[in-house]
């Protein structure tokens, strides 16, 4: 009797903050000269054309949202050109100093000028070999707010960047999905 109330309690535990969401084949498409392969989310994912960013279409390689009643998962990856006059950027020293990484992401994501916006922690991580800054922050517009992850790195004097967003309180549970979908990721 012990056991089967301690394993009813369990059930429950391990069971929180799960999704359903699941990836499926590698995908192959080119952008800026750059090959991006990544595991296709299923449905309830659906291909997007459109960006939601302030930049539009114009550097998006590809999006997906999943939407319910009462939230919208997306992932995004975009590819953004660096301006010539930041081409001499060393970006393993950069985001190896915590003063210039932070420096970075105020510009790169407008964090310092948009008070809408505010990086929680950003660290060093490595995706099929290559390093990337992983940064979560939070985005309120509109008494709404929405919690996100973007893994962000420099390849072919190009800015990368990989996204997964969802509202605030179901962050933590589409964590691991975005680590997964992140993870699939290879550049060439």
């Amino acid at each position: 009797m012990r056991k089967l109330i301690i394993l009813l309690l369990f059930i429950p535990l391990a069971s929180f903050g799960q999704n359903n969401y699941k990836l499926g084949n590698y995908n192959k498409l080119v952008n800026k000269n750059i090959e991006f392969q990544f595991k296709e989310p299923l449905p309830p994912f659906e291909k997007i054309q459109e960006s939601y960013s302030i930049q539009g279409n114009t550097n998006l390689v590809t999006a997906y949202y999943a939407r319910t009643s009462n939230n919208i998962v997306a992932l995004q990856i975009y590819a953004s050109t660096i301006p010539k006059q930041f081409g001499n950027i060393n970006w393993n020293e950069m985001i190896a100093s915590k003063t210039q990484s932070r420096s970075f992401l105020n510009s790169f994501l407008g964090a310092s000028a948009n008070t809408f916006m505010k990086v929680s922690e950003h660290r060093i991580k490595s995706i099929n070999g290559k390093r990337f800054l992983e940064v979560k922050s939070t985005l309120t517009a509109s008494g709404v707010t929405q919690k996100q992850i973007n893994w962000i790195t420099v390849y072919k004097n190009t800015f990368i960047n990989i996204l997964g967003a969802t509202l605030e309180n179901s962050f933590d549970e589409n964590l691991s999905f975005f680590n997964s979908f992140s993870s699939s990721v290879i550049i060439n």
